[in-house]
């Protein structure tokens, strides 16, 4: 069985204003992260980006949003001169909606921010956010699109663990092991489903792996084609995922299955 090696790729693409730039997540140590009031930063380029799941932009250019959920958000708009940045934020999603609010403060502003289920641009989901200023209740408004960026730890090789509950033995395989790769600097992933090779372009939703479309090459394999096709039924049906430790779990109604991290 041969997996391909991938050499790290530095996800650089650092805050900016350019959309195209916003789905690959900057890898660091959360706990290094010093910023906590809107003195720590003077422009978009110092503004924090450490493993950021969803930024936002104004079409002009002249505010930018970002949020690691549950921790970091921080927000500057150029206009009205507002730095915001906070450690701590506060998230609920609507039951089956997947629209998320969020919620920051810190000693100067307080911030509230919705992400719809909306479309906007390509690939984006639009937002809404609200900044009240606490010394005298000024409030701004401003509407724009943003990416759910994924999450960095996805960016590896996988291999086939479980399928429904059910370890999977390499001897059902004759060829080669089902394996696959996701690549966040392309955005794109590849692989080996058990008889046919595949690959794709990727997305994310809130919580949710969207691959499309899966291509996949057509031979039949009887000794393999019934677990393959079950594989491939739970990549293109926009699984919601999960990391956790060497694991990546993948869930549609009725269906798991669990990819190994390739070490």
């Amino acid at each position: 069985m041969k997996f391909k090696i991938i050499i790290p790729i530095a996800l650089s693409c650092l805050i900016g204003i350019n959309l195209s730039c916003s789905n690959t997540k900057q890898t660091a140590n959360k706990e290094e992260v010093s910023v906590s009031t809107e003195e720590d930063f003077t422009s978009f380029d110092d503004m924090p980006d450490v493993a950021v799941d969803y930024r936002a932009t104004a079409e002009d250019g002249s505010w930018l949003f970002s949020i690691t959920f549950d921790e970091q958000m921080a927000f500057m708009d150029r206009k009205n001169n507002i730095k915001f940045s906070t450690l701590e934020s506060k998230k609920e999603v609507a039951a089956g909606a997947n629209v998320v609010h969020a919620y920051g403060k810190n000693s100067v502003y307080e911030i509230k921010a919705t992400i719809d289920v909306v479309d906007c641009n390509k690939n984006g989901k639009r937002i809404d956010i609200m900044v009240r200023r606490l010394s005298d209740n000024k409030v701004f408004d401003y509407s724009g699109c943003g990416m759910y960026r994924g999450d960095t730890d996805i960016h590896n090789v996988w291999s086939l663990y479980e399928l429904n509950g059910e370890r999977i033995s390499p001897e059902k395989f004759p060829r080669e092991f089902p394996h696959f790769e996701f690549d966040l600097a392309q955005l794109k992933m590849s692989g080996f489903a058990g008889c046919n090779q595949v690959n794709g372009n990727i997305r994310f939703d809130y919580n949710s792996l969207i691959i499309e479309p899966l291509i996949s090459t057509r031979m039949y394999c009887s000794e393999t084609s019934e677990i393959e096709n079950e594989i491939l039924k739970i990549l293109r049906s926009s699984p919601i995922y999960k990391i956790k430790d060497l694991y990546l779990y993948l869930e549609i109604p009725g269906s798991s299955l669990i990819l190994r991290k390739v070490e």
